[in-house]
Order: structure tokens, then sequence, then C-alpha cells
């Protein structure tokens, strides 16, 4: 082929990820942005937060779920430092990196396969441009991370192949490839999956002799670092743990098998039959990805036993698929090598080794669809050359291949137009989660997120009609599972909120029934009570609050507040003082402590306070008109008592 042909190809597919994917340019932000950026202080900052995106944090805020991704997060920090909090160029900036990662694809299929080389690597690099499943690692820009990794991924396997096919600079390529592979796991976790493909390549490169396999040191050195990075940023030396009470208790408000019913698995056993049902699941996303969610959580996905029919097919399916790679182990054949990378690539989303947060995701196949989509061309090549053809003939002479052909064709137009369909749900997280919940209406966590989302639209034009709905998806949320702590806690705010208090009450006491080392539930009991004036029942339960163990100045707060109104005033400044210790970020904890304060005459410290109050909620008129009125205006303060 041509260099020019070659340059145009490498072109081509660059400008199909960008023509896929142009209209998410002006998307909002949606779904785990909030992870990454929209709740992610440490990114809020640009450039200035750039060090402190390699501090490993541990804590009940969303922004410390993210595992240790320093990488991406530094590439959030910098779209952050040159366009400010919008959403666009960000987008720009995913789709740009998805078109790289996709060049880089196609580059790695000429060099492993350099016979195949030209238009049967660009037939499989365009299908995965176009593939549905990908949208939500393109559309979401939190789903960087599978991009970057996917990128220095390839990186790594492209040094590799220079270390093996190269008689020059071995040395430098090895390093090179194994400081691609660090660069891939410290963008995403699942970067490790290319050390393991690295040995992939050097099955399918060597002739298996002593001398050839000597190159296996770098891979193995590589997953060696790997796993000391890992045991290293989660240690004590380097783990940072802000745990608070729900972190303590070993809970998290939204419960692990609400995102992956496995959590409840009895065993390992168990796990094993629903990892068979993953991989046929998966497959049916890759070949018939029809109806697509952003969300594959309980009870969308629920547990399934050994005599479940689809997990005995699977079995059977995947039983023969390893019959073909044992029987042809010495052909190194493109459908070997495809079966081989999907397997290796799909293997730590089953949940064999850990129970991940998602039973199943879109995300999780970004890799492995490379394996299948050649897997894929594989099958076409093996019954093309060896049912229905002459193995000196070219595929594409054949009928078999033709016919293969016509249909890779079919399937990117139909991937393309699918895909731009798909796109429109990720606009932001109202079009998402409208055209999901359709899709999914048995999904607990997403019937929440949509209730949160509602109500927090409500306050931009309120109405009964619109209550009524918030308070239908909150408890639809229950009905699905009585489980979720969230969902419990939200759905008896609501109700208090929108003038149901007798619902409330005993929504809050089944918290406390199912979670009772949890202290949030008995929190709201407390404030039940606090608005229905029994300030004595109120105290008692943000005492139990307390004796949970919450590190959490709320309770301090509340306490402080109800004990003022039980005429308690030096107990309640003590208490807000206590509070202190815990780092209180809402401006009515320092109001509340600088007024008592001001009754004591201690005016230095009351307008210390109360200028902090000021700082935290500058929008508050009411601390304003308060410093006003006590301070501004005297060129010193009074003589403190």
């Amino acid at each position: 082929m041509k260099l020019l042909q070659k340059i145009g190809l490498y072109l081509a597919i660059f400008f199909l990820a960008i023509i896929q994917y142009s209209d998410t340019f002006d998307f909002e932000y949606a779904w785990d942005d909030a992870i990454v950026i929209l709740e992610n202080d440490r990114v809020q900052k640009g450039f200035d937060g750039m060090p402190e995106v390699f501090q490993n944090i541990k804590s009940d805020e969303i922004q410390h779920r993210y595992g240790y991704r320093p990488i991406t997060l530094m590439s959030f920090a910098i779209d952050v430092g040159l366009w400010g909090m919008e959403p666009g160029p960000a987008h720009v900036m995913n789709v740009i990196l998805y078109g790289i990662a996709c060049v880089l694809l196609l580059l790695f299929l000429n060099r492993i396969f350099p016979q195949r080389a030209g238009w049967m690597s660009f037939l499989i690099t365009a299908l995965f441009v176009v593939h549905p499943v990908h949208t939500e690692v393109v559309a979401n820009i939190k789903s960087r991370d599978e991009i970057l990794a996917m990128i220095f991924g390839l990186i790594s396997l492209l040094f590799f192949l220079n270390l093996i096919e190269k008689s020059r600079l071995k040395w430098l390529n090895g390093v090179l490839a194994v400081v691609s592979l660090i660069l891939a796991f410290l963008s995403r976790e699942n970067g490790l999956i290319f050390g393991v493909l690295m040995l992939l390549v050097a099955w399918h490169k060597s002739k298996i002799s002593l001398k050839e396999w000597k190159i296996i040191v770098f891979p193995l050195l590589g997953i060696g670092v790997l796993f000391l990075i890992r045991e290293y940023v989660y240690s004590n030396a380097f783990f940072e743990n802000r745990s608070t009470d729900l972190i303590d208790q070993g809970k998290f408000l939204e419960d692990g098998f609400i995102g992956n019913p496995l959590t409840d698995a009895s065993g390992l056993f168990e796990i094993l039959a629903n990892s068979f049902f993953i991989l046929l699941k998966d497959l049916q996303l890759l070949v018939f990805p029809k109806t697509l969610v952003h969300d594959y959580a309980y009870a969308h996905s629920e547990i399934v036993g050994w005599s479940n029919p689809l997990v005995i097919i699977s079995i059977l399916f995947h039983g023969f698929l390893a019959y073909v790679v044992i029987k042809n182990w010495k052909k190194k054949s493109l459908l070997n090598f495809g079966i081989f990378f999907y397997i290796i690539s799909v293997f730590l989303y089953l949940h064999v080794l850990k129970i991940g947060p998602d039973y199943i995701a879109e995300r999780y196949l970004f890799v492995p669809s490379i394996g299948f989509l050649i897997a894929l061309f594989g099958v076409i090549e093996w019954l093309a050359k060896t049912t229905f053809g002459n193995k000196e003939q070219p595929i594409s002479k054949t009928s078999i291949g033709k016919a293969g052909i016509g249909i890779v064709v079919l399937a990117l137009i139909a991937g393309f137009l699918k895909t731009k369909d798909r796109n429109k749900a990720w606009e932001n997280n109202l079009t998402l989660f409208e055209t999901d919940i359709e899709l999914a209406p048995q999904n607990a966590r997403l019937q929440h997120n949509y209730a949160v989302l509602l109500h927090q639209m409500y306050y931009q034009s309120p109405s009964q009609r619109k209550q009524n709905k918030i308070l239908k998806h909150y408890e639809k949320t229950l009905e699905i599972t009585p489980r979720s702590v969230r969902a419990l806690i939200d759905l008896g705010k609501a109700y208090m909120e929108f003038g149901q208090m007798e619902k409330a009450l005993p929504v809050f006491k089944k918290c406390t029934e199912i979670y009772p080392e949890i202290s949030v539930a008995y929190i709201q009991i407390g404030k039940y009570y606090l608005a229905k004036k029994n300030y004595q029942l109120a105290l008692n339960y943000f005492d139990q609050a307390k004796q949970k163990g919450i590190a959490n100045p709320d309770v301090y707060y509340l306490r402080a507040v109800t004990l003022m109104m039980l005429e308690q005033n030096e107990n309640a400044k003590n208490e807000l003082i206590d509070g202190l210790q815990f780092n209180p970020s809402f401006g009515n904890y320092y109001s509340l402590l600088s007024d008592f304060y001001y009754l004591d005459k201690d005016y230095e410290l009351s307008k210390k306070n109360l200028e902090k109050a000021m700082g935290l909620s500058p929008e508050d008129q009411s601390f304003k008109a308060r410093y006003k009125e006590r301070f501004e205006g005297l060129d010193k303060l009074p003589e403190n008592n």
C-alpha cells in the first residue's frame, strides 16, 4: 500500500471519530462528571490544583470515590485551567483523544497483522469507531480515563512490538513500553490489562524459543511495578483517610448492592455463574446493541444461578471458544488472537478477583471490543479460506468474503446512525435520565437519581404536580428496594419539605431499623421533632446520632439549636465550640456561635465568627445586616466582658 494511501486511511479514521461525536461538542456535564469536575475541589483549582491530584484521599465525599487516577484528573485540571468550568471544550478534548486512540488502534493492527495491513485493519478500526457501546466513554467526560488508558496502553504495545521486531534500541523500547504501561495504569487501573496483553503479543510474534522469550521480562516487570504502585498509594504512608461516619461504619450512603447485586452473593461459586451470564450479556451488547442505558444497576441487573438458561448457553458457547483456541493453538490465527485479546481484557470485569462497583457497564467493553472485532474478522477469514474458498485466494475474492464485507459495511452504517442517536441521550442529566428510565424502569439507582434531579429543578418553578412526581420516583426506588439509605432519607426529607410531616417519621424510623449503626437517620428524626417543637425528644435523637460516632459538625449545630430552645445557652455554646474540630463549612454554624459570644459580650470573638459566616455564605444578607448593626462604623470594639 502506498504511503499516501496509508496516511489517508489514518486520517479517515481520525475524522470519522470526530464526525461521529461532533454533536457532543455543546453538551453539558452529565452523570459521573460530578465526581471528577463539578464536585472535585482539586480539579476546580485548575493548574493550581495539579500537584494535589496525585494525593489519594478516601472519604464519603463523591470526589473521593474515583480511585487513584492522577493522569486523568490532571487532564481535567488542565481543561479547567485553560477554559474554566465550561463543558464544551472538555467534550471536544474527549473526542480528539478518542480519535487519537482510534488512530493508534489502526497502527497497532497494522503492526500486529502486517500481512493484513490495509483494508482489513481499517475496517476493524472503523467498526470500533462507530460502535454504539462506546457512546458512554466518549460522551461522558469522566470516561476520559478509559480513553487515556487505551492511548497509553496501545503505545506500550507498540513499543513492545519495537522491542520484538527491531534490532536497535531494544532496551530503550522496553523501558518506554513499561513507562507507557505505568501511565495507562495511572490513567485508570484497568491499564493493567495491557501488561497481560504484552504477553499475548509476545506469544503471537515469537517462535517460543528460550532466547525469544527473554523479552517477557519487560511486561512482567511492568505488571510488578503496577502492583507495587497500587500497594503504595493505598498504604498508610501515602493514603490519606478522611473517613466520616458512614465510612467508619463500613457503609456508604449508596449501598454496594444497588450498583452491583453481586455484593449480596454467597461466595465465589455463585459469582462464577454470574460471570458466565455477564459474558453472554456483554456479547449481546457487542453484537446487537439495540438497548443501551447508562446504568445497569439493581434490579435492572439481578443475581442469577447456575440453572439459568442463559448461563448454560454461555457455558456451552465459551466452552466451544476454548476448544477452538486449544485445537488451533500453534496457528496463531487472527481468530485465536482476537479471542485471547477479548477474554484477557474482559476478565477484570467478571468480578472473579474482586466485586466491582457496577454489575455491567458499557465502558467495561471499551478495550474488550477490540478483541471482539478482531475475532469477528477472524471468523470471516476462517470461513472464507477454510470452508468456502481456496486458502491461497484473497478473502475479498471469495463469496463468503464478499458477503462478510457487505455485512461489515451495513454494520458501519447502522453503528454510525445508532451512535448518533444514542449521543442525544448524553446531552445532560435530564435527557439521560428521561431517556433511560423508559428503558430501565426497575433500576433503583436511576429512579432515585431522577427524583434527586427533579427535586433540584423543582425550585425554579414549584408546583404540586412537580412535588407529586418527585415523591413518585423516590417511592418507586423504595418499591424496588427498601435498602437504599439515600432514598429513605431523601424521601423522608421530601415529605417534610412538602408538608407531609407524618409520612416522614415512619420512613426515617425504617432506616434506623435497617441500618441501626448509621447516624444520619437519627439526625433526621431529631430534625422532625425539632420542627414539631418537641425539643427534649429531638435532643435524645441527636444524642443517639452523636453516639454512633459521627464526625460531622451538623449534629453539633443541631444539638446547639435544640439546647438553645431548652434555654441552655451555655451548653449550646460549648456544643458549637466542640464541633469546631470538624471544620464546619456552613455560615449558620458560625453565625449562631457569634450570637452566643455577643450575648456574653465577647465582641471580638463574636465579630470574628460573624465574618467567618459571611465568608462561607456571602449570599446570606441576614449575616451582612447583623454585622452592619453590631460592628460597622465602630472605631473600636467595646471592651470585652
